[in-house]
């Protein structure tokens, strides 16, 4: 296929290196990084996620979770396009008319490949990484291809009023219970909502982060991670949002870290709430060193009720 432009002079095929040997070399890489970039900018529009195909979501995961930017262009670079779009971008350097085919298009993205692509590396992971942690709790778009559900440990899954050594407390009542490790009472406070707590806390990588009152989860990670000079895992990362605690994945990948727990801190007392791909006793060593709680209690929901577990005595 041929690309003809305006009629100046006279009609020239050029091939794409006697293009480069003719134009100005920093022009060119300026244009071929903003075209690699717009590329990356664009991500959402090339990767459709579909909020009720948990089937496509899960392939699509599959398909991109360790994507390289070459191959990234390599699905969706044009290069018949990409050969138009030059010949348009630097036609005003040529006082003949440039006549093109196929192939220098084709070189073209040759050249980018092998002199643009290394550079922008950095900057497509980190677009990749954010579009991942972004749509973690889309149906199927995460490891295992399932629905975001919260895990509740296999011996609290049954737990029904009968089972537990306490009747109803709530905070203050648990201050002053005289409870023993693994004594579980009913519990009528909702110390997960940012109102009924004095913060939330989340635990990763070995260590505890603490919220400001009246954050959530979601906007704790999001502190943390600009702090860091991190890439937030949603872009109004400063909104209360439903669903506010990040997922798994999201903490996972943002964090370069394995496990997570999410709990919650009332008076003096820690609620953990949920612990993911971590042990519940590396997050109580972890608030013990804290040094700051009389009691640190394992917050159970089942279906049956709410429910908290002694987990251990201040040290």
């Amino acid at each position: 296929m041929k690309r003809l432009v305006k009629v100046k002079r006279a009609s020239e095929e050029m091939s794409f290196d006697d293009f480069l040997s003719r134009i100005n070399e920093h022009d060119f890489t300026v244009w071929c990084e903003d075209f690699v970039e717009s590329y990356i900018d664009s991500m959402e529009e090339w990767f459709y996620v579909d909020a009720h195909d948990t089937e496509a979501n899960q392939n699509l995961y599959n398909n991109i979770r360790d994507l390289t930017l070459e191959e990234y262009l390599n699905d969706f670079v044009d290069t018949d396009s990409l050969g138009e779009q030059i010949v348009d971008a630097f036609d005003n350097n040529f006082e003949e008319e440039i006549d093109v085919d196929n192939s220098f298009g084709n070189d073209a993205y040759i050249w980018i490949t092998e002199n643009i692509v290394n550079d922008k590396e950095d900057m497509f992971e980190r677009a990749l990484k954010k579009f991942l942690m972004k749509n973690a709790k889309v149906p199927g778009f995460n490891t295992n291809g399932d629905d975001y559900i919260d895990d509740i440990p296999e011996e609290y899954q049954s737990i029904s009023d009968e089972d537990v050594d306490n009747d109803e407390q709530d905070v203050s009542d648990l201050i002053d219970l005289d409870d023993d490790i693994g004594e579980m009472s009913i519990f009528k406070d909702d110390v997960d909502y940012q109102g009924e707590r004095d913060k939330a806390f989340m635990y990763f990588g070995g260590k505890i982060i603490y919220s400001e009152p009246g954050e959530t989860h979601s906007q704790l990670m999001n502190h943390w991670l600009v702090e860091q000079g991190k890439e937030t895992i949603t872009d109004d990362y400063d909104t209360q949002f439903a669903g506010s605690r990040p997922t798994k994945k999201q903490v996972e990948t943002a964090t370069d870290s394995e496990g997570v727990a999410y709990g919650s801190i009332a008076g003096d007392i820690a609620f953990i709430e949920v612990t993911e791909g971590c042990d519940p006793e590396d997050v109580v060593k972890a608030l013990q060193k804290e040094g700051k709680y009389s009691k640190i209690y394992n917050y159970i929901r089942n279906g049956n009720g709410e429910y908290v577990a002694r987990m251990a005595y201040k040290k």
